[in-house]
């Protein structure tokens, strides 16, 4: 199961797939030729472990969902996700910053 705990905190369940978690983006306006960037990290400055592009997007909405491929490298532990903003493919900002991502065991 993917979820929200609030306070921007996300977490899933070692293994899970296909579900999707609607992310909604307030306080600006995202308009539909721009993209959100999510990815997550294992540390800080380390390498993207899941990077998405998310486009076309409506009423600042994303739907965020891992494939299988992309649930197998998510291992139980804690990771930090943020999410870009990009205008006409220039970056314009951080919506969202080194933010908590929890895998959790299956039991």
């Amino acid at each position: 199961m993917l979820r929200n705990k609030g306070s921007n905190k996300l977490s899933m369940v070692e293994g899970d797939y296909g579900l999707t978690l609607p992310l909604i983006i307030n306080g600006i306006t995202i308009d539909i030729d721009d993209k959100i960037n999510f990815y997550i990290k294992k540390e800080r400055n380390g390498e993207k472990i899941i990077d998405q592009i998310y486009e076309n997007i409506v009423d600042n909405t994303i739907g965020l969902t891992f494939s299988e491929e992309e649930a197998e490298k998510l291992q139980v532990g804690k990771y930090k996700y943020a999410i870009d903003w990009y205008k006409k493919d220039a970056f314009n900002g951080n919506l969202v910053k080194e933010k908590d991502f929890e895998v959790e065991d299956k039991l």
